[in-house]
């Protein structure tokens, strides 16, 4: 599906700079906002190229990136924690460990 749309000529002539300086039409510039602006959370192989395209060297992914999930709410998380009750609570493990 496409739309048109209106956009002031001075704008217009800045998608198309830097469309030029990327390498891609106004339309392949288009796209590659379309993509970033996309609701679903990239896979880090995407986030990758992203900025390889962009000219940054990404650092190396850790062994322990892949156990992060980027769609969970930590904080959820982390107050269902706080509400646990465990036992023994930490209060008596470190009374039993001091002797």
């Amino acid at each position: 599906m496409s739309k048109t749309i209106t956009i002031p000529e001075e704008l217009y002539e800045k998608l198309g700079r830097e469309a030029q300086a990327r390498g891609l039409t106004i339309e392949g510039l288009l796209e590659q906002v379309g993509r970033s602006l996309s609701l679903t959370s990239p896979c880090p192989e995407e986030i990758l190229e992203t900025l390889r395209q962009g000219g940054l060297s990404p650092l190396t992914l850790d062994p322990f990136s892949d156990l992060i999930d980027p769609t969970v709410d930590y904080e959820t998380v982390r107050r269902e924690l706080a509400d646990r009750t465990f036992t023994p609570n930490l209060s008596e493990i470190i009374i039993a460990d001091r002797g």
